[in-house]
């Protein structure tokens, strides 16, 4: 049986399909809910009120934050006072509060970085289907077609393969 030619749309949607089966979690979703929690908490009791009834609060106006938290920017909504001076002390509020929110959204981004930089090299020496999943055969589930028998793995492609299970990729056939 012959095999296919790995091309770069290959080998680039392959690594797209192993990094986002790593699971993660949603910082910025969770920097966005600190925000809105801060910013309902500073309101007159009377508007907190309001804020958190859905029927009425989609009365009240948000206004989009940026949110410098060293090497995470993020835009956030949220209701804030009505002055200028309000918001910068609401912004620094929050850039004080979800600071270490943001530290794990940066060590998680780089970390799947630092995947990405070792699973790529491996898939771009592979020049056909076949040596791909010679190489990653505990990757099987995210390639094209059949299956292979075990194979001898280099010390590189089994330190990338413990990398991704220490990220929390459950993989097939993988060593535990």
């Amino acid at each position: 049986m012959k095999s296919v030619r790995m091309n770069k749309a290959m080998a680039a949607d392959f690594v797209r399909r192993v990094i986002d089966a790593v699971p993660t979690v949603d910082y910025e979703q969770k920097i966005r809910d600190e925000a809105a929690k801060l910013a309902v908490a500073i309101l007159p009791k009377e508007i907190q009120a309001i804020a958190k009834n859905p029927k009425l609060s989609q009365f009240i106006n948000r206004r989009s934050i940026s949110l410098d938290l060293d090497d995470v920017w993020l835009t956030v909504a949220v209701l804030c006072p009505s002055d200028d001076k309000g918001e910068e002390d609401l912004k620094r509020r929050i850039e004080l509060v979800v600071a270490p929110i943001a530290m794990k959204l940066e060590e998680q981004r780089e970390q799947i970085k630092d995947l990405r930089a070792k699973l790529r090299p491996i898939v771009e020496s592979c020049s056909t289907v076949k040596a791909l999943r010679e190489a990653l055969p505990e990757f099987e589930e995210f390639m094209p077609g059949g299956s292979i028998g075990q194979t001898v793995n280099l010390p590189m492609v089994t330190n990338l393969v413990s990398d991704f299970m220490k990220a929390g990729l459950k993989l097939k056939g993988a060593a535990k």
